[in-house]
């Protein structure tokens, strides 16, 4: 996944997650995209989908990586 990717993914967090700390800056999001760069995009989009389906809080990096973990493991979306 590239930066313009995850962009569009924190973008998508951010709205979910409306919260001051959740992104605040650039810096942020590619600090995180540098992180999260070995992911597929399409991994990630499911990954998230399912975090916001079932969490009230945003997701780490961490909580990110062990989602798609489960997303490429076969693990479906129930909804």
């Amino acid at each position: 996944m590239n930066k313009q990717e995850f962009a569009m993914i924190a973008s998508g967090i951010k709205r979910f997650y409306n919260f001051d700390y959740v992104f605040p800056d650039k810096e942020t999001v590619f600090a995180w995209a540098s992180m999260l760069a070995d992911i597929d995009y399409k991994v990630m989009n499911l990954a998230v989908q399912k975090w916001v389906l079932t969490n009230p809080k945003p997701p780490t990096i961490a909580d990110l990586r062990s989602m798609c973990a489960e997303v490429e493991q076969g693990t479906q979306l129930d909804y």
